[in-house]
């Protein structure tokens, strides 16, 4: 689809190609003694180096097994990846229009590539590039290195994981900038060689650079490293300037072929940097097995000791070439290890594949004769070492075995494969694949919301802009469009600001949800207060919820501060007392203790957690970004579920849950990461009334969403209760038993809403306290169960009110059951509620023995 991209991607694969060939044409012409170096590479038999030609050869065809794309399907990586082809396809500007962690060449480079159906000729130029990388790289690596270590480190990169790759790549070019030590007298350097270090490798890092930000740092740190090493200790500028303009000339070139503007590029520096720094705040969750840490860290250790012993020794034999070398794979091990412990799940195995490529590296300009046997022996054993941890780490994680590993990620099994003489030519870059007619995505079909939304513009809340693709609708993303990652403050103000100019035009596609446990309304809080003003739910399908403009004048809303303080850290602090219909967002100022700092920097700090107590008594256990709570979140109302959402639009009292406290502490209990105490403010802003109109449309809605009911659904309820609650708080929930049948035992105080049959019918429901709260030196002292109906306004009618005290009374420890007939046309809500006694010491409670039969007759009216 990008001609000037796909054709200078395949002119470097050629140029690669090219210098392979001079490589063996230079290495099997013929020689006299005098011609070969003693402190060079090793000279090899004609046939053993054609075996490690060869070598090379198979390693890149392991390598461009990955030009395959993968089959269509959807969910959080795949929109991601769908809106980034997306966004390279029709020139929106990277670090303005799309802020992200990845370039304008990440189309090219993505797993999935499942996106708009584009850029597979590119991603093939792409991974042909990559493999002649390998190709070119591994076979003049080889030659520096003992024969097994060799053939092991071929071995190795050919069992690379798939995201291991690119930075394996890395290291490979910053290994090819080396410049060579030359002792008085000796000739100069082949013109491969300069070829290769000169303009070759540079270029390389900076087809990287355009792919992802993390790539481009890595890539400006190679390059820093071998320009100031030929400015101080070579005192060549063409050593320094000569591999800069490569990778600039490069670096533009493949910017502008992708539609972007040059003057973009510091944006996009800037605004990477603070997407990928709050990364690890966000995304911090430990999803991995301890094993896998213990053998990913141990790993670390011992590729540190190698490199700083090989700096060190090179310090001493002052050869500066070779210490920077030993330098640039330390760094790149760093930037590795904080990249895959960000989010230590299938990333982590990135560590653990690169450490014994760096090591190998590290060792390979070392002259033989330098080292004494022992020496050669304990670096071979150091990196066989680290390569047997390594896949006990990839095994650990993910249970993946050589096989599987080969297959999936160098051979590149793919559903959809196509000839590869079609799709190196533009005009084959499209395949016939159209999102919107994908089977695979036949989920994500809205006809309802489609036929709304027409070709006018839309947005979608939270992760899966796959929906829009799904239904061919004109996709208009907010800069940070996955709203999870906007997760400090001047990245909620980008997307606050794209939206100030469009909430009358534009349309917003919202599910309620977030990833890793937290507040849906914490991401693009900033986004919130605009979105409820100014827009309205005009359809509900398949749990997305459509938000259109509300046809009024754009109201922003003015906030004034109703109350500051210093509040201790895990301690609970009260919601101020405010005027009804207003809403209350809480803005915080956390600052991390000196320990906490090093967990951020070394490894992963702890997750901020949100406790918030409810008026009924009930708690909701969220996680919330530091950057999120210090931009401000709402807490009135309270947006975690599309029943929260609809409920605020609705003005449903009966549904719309109160916060009465918040605590603030540390998830996993490490509260010493986070200042003793953190000082707050409360702001409030007026809320426009909603008309009639809008208040009728949402109570329409909240009788068609649901909530997947928790525990065993289908085994529990019948008729219109089957799996579907309009609300839950519950501490805990348990699937139990009572007498045989399935229930659900819960920690008290908790609230079940259910939705009401119109036809009404008879309810049938067992209730009790388990035995295990009463046989106890300290027993319960009792629960009440509540069983009510309630309407829009709150308004509740209660039908059982019974409180068993088991601990006391023998006759409260038996199964209770309950029975009551509802007339037609009830309200619409069902209650189940469990209160606690004097305290909440083993307070628990079942309810089981549901049974619903409807009244015969045509259904009601709701």
């Amino acid at each position: 689809m990008i001609p000037a991209l796909h054709y200078g991607l395949l002119a470097l694969f050629a140029l690669n190609l090219a210098l392979w060939l001079l490589l063996l044409r230079q290495r099997f012409a013929p020689r006299s003694a005098a011609d070969l170096d003693p402190a060079g590479p090793r000279t090899l038999s004609r046939t053993a180096e054609i075996f490690r030609a060869l070598g090379a050869l198979l390693l890149g065809l392991f390598m461009a097994g990955a030009a395959q794309p993968a089959a269509v399907n959807d969910g959080l990586d795949p929109s991601w990846q769908m809106v980034l082809e997306h966004a390279t396809l029709h020139k929106l500007v990277y670090g303005q229009d799309i802020v992200f962690t990845f370039g304008p060449l990440a189309p090219v480079s993505t797993d999935l590539h499942n996106g708009a159906g584009y850029f597979h000729s590119e991603r093939l130029a792409y991974v042909l590039w990559l493999a002649s990388v390998f190709i070119v790289l591994w076979w003049r690596l080889s030659q520096h290195l003992p024969r097994l270590l060799a053939v092991l480190s071929w071995l190795w990169l050919a069992l690379l994981p798939g995201d291991a790759a690119p930075y394996a790549a890395l290291a490979l070019l910053a290994w090819a900038m080396k410049p060579p030590e030359r002792e008085h007298g000796q000739e100069k350097a082949p013109l491969t060689g300069t070829i290769l270090s000169l303009l070759v490798a540079p270029a390389g890092l900076a087809v990287l650079g355009t792919v992802k930000f993390t790539y481009t740092v890595a890539a400006m740190a190679v390059m820093a490293a071998w320009v100031g090493h030929a400015v101080v200790f070579q005192r060549s500028w063409k050593q320094a300037l000569i591999p800069l303009l490569a990778a600039t000339a490069t670096f533009a070139f493949l910017w502008t072929a992708a539609g972007q503007p040059l003057a973009a590029v510091p944006q996009w520096l800037h605004r990477g940097l603070i997407v990928s720094s709050a990364y690890a705040d966000a995304m911090q969750l430990i999803v991995v097995s301890p094993a896998a840490l213990w053998l990913a860290g141990g790993t670390v250790i011992l590729a540190l000791l190698l490199l700083i012993t090989l700096a060190l020794w090179q310090t001493q034999r002052r050869r500066t070439s070779d210490l920077f070398l030993a330098l640039v794979c330390l760094g790149l091990l760093a930037i590795v290890w904080k990249h895959s412990v960000t989010r230590a799940d299938g990333h982590l195995t990135m560590i653990g594949s690169l450490a014994p490529l760096l090591c190998c590296l590290a060792l390979s300009p070392l002259r033989i004769g330098d080292l004494s046997r022992w020496a050669r022996i304990a670096g071979l054993i150091t990196v066989v070492t680290l390569m047997v941890g390594a896949m006990a780490d990839r095994f650990a994680i993910s249970g993946s075995t050589v096989t599987e590993s080969v297959l999936s990620h160098t051979l590149g099994m793919s559903s959809r494969k196509q000839p590869a003489l079609h799709i190196l030519t533009p005009t084959g870059s499209a395949l016939p694949l159209n999102l919107a007619t994908a089977p695979e995505l036949d989920q994500s079909r809205l006809p309802a919301i489609k036929a709304l939304v027409k070709e006018q513009p839309v947005d979608v809340f939270n992760f899966l802009q796959s929906v829009a693709f799904a239904n061919g609708l004109n996709y208009q993303p907010r800069p940070v469009y996955q709203s999870y990652q906007a997760c400090n403050e001047e990245l909620m103000r980008l997307n606050e600001t794209y939206w100030q100019t469009r909430t009358a035009t534009q349309h917003l596609i919202c599910r309620m949800e977030s990833v890793d446990w937290r507040l849906s309304s914490s991401d693009d809080s900033a986004c919130w207060p605009h979105w409820l003003t100014n827009l309205k739910p005009a359809a509900l399908e398949k749990d997305f919820i459509l938000l259109s403009p509300s046809g009024r004048q754009t109201h922003t809303p003015r906030w004034s501060t109703l109350g500051t303080g210093q509040a201790e850290f895990g301690a609970a602090l009260p919601l101020p007392t405010q005027p009804p219909g207003k809403f209350l967002r809480l803005r915080t100022t956390l600052h991390r203790s000196f320990l906490g700092k090093l967990a951020k920097a070394g490894f992963q700090p702890d997750a901020l957690q949100m406790v918030t107590r409810m008026s009924d008594g009930t708690t909701e256990t969220t996680r919330i970004v530091p950057g999120a709570i210090e931009a401000g979140i709402l807490l009135a109302p309270f947006l975690h579920t599309n029943v929260d959402l609809l409920a605020y639009y609705a003005d449903d009292k009966t549904l719309q849950r109160t916060p009465s406290s918040i605590t603030l502490r540390a998830e996993h209990g490490r509260h010493k990461e986070f200042a003793s105490t953190y000082s707050y403010t409360w702001e409030t802003a007026e809320v426009p009334a909603r008309d009639q109109p809008t208040l009728q449309k949402s109570r329409d809605l909240l009788l068609q969403s649901r909530i997947p009911f928790p525990g065993r659904a289908q085994e529990l309820l019948g008729g219109p209760l089957t799996g579907d609650m309009m609300q839950v708080s519950l501490k805990s929930l348990i699937n139990t038993e009572i007498n045989g049948r399935p229930a659900l035992r819960l920690d008290a105080p908790s609230t079940i809403i259910l939705r009401n049959d119109p036809r009404g019918g008879t309810l049938q429901i067992s209730y009790r306290v388990p035995s295990a709260s009463w046989k106890r030196k300290k027993p319960t002292d009792g629960v009440r169960f509540v069983i009510a109906t309630a309407g829009h306004q709150g308004e509740e009618k209660k039908l059982l009110d019974h409180f068993l005290d088991p601990g006391k009374l023998e006759s409260d420890r038996e199964k209770k059951t309950f029975s009551v007939t509802l007339p037609p046309n009830e309200a619409p809500w069902l209650i189940l509620r469990t209160e606690t006694g004097p305290t909440d010491y083993q307070d628990r409670a079942i309810w089981g023995g549901f049974s619903w039969t409807p009244t015969p007759g045509p259904e009601a009216k709701p």
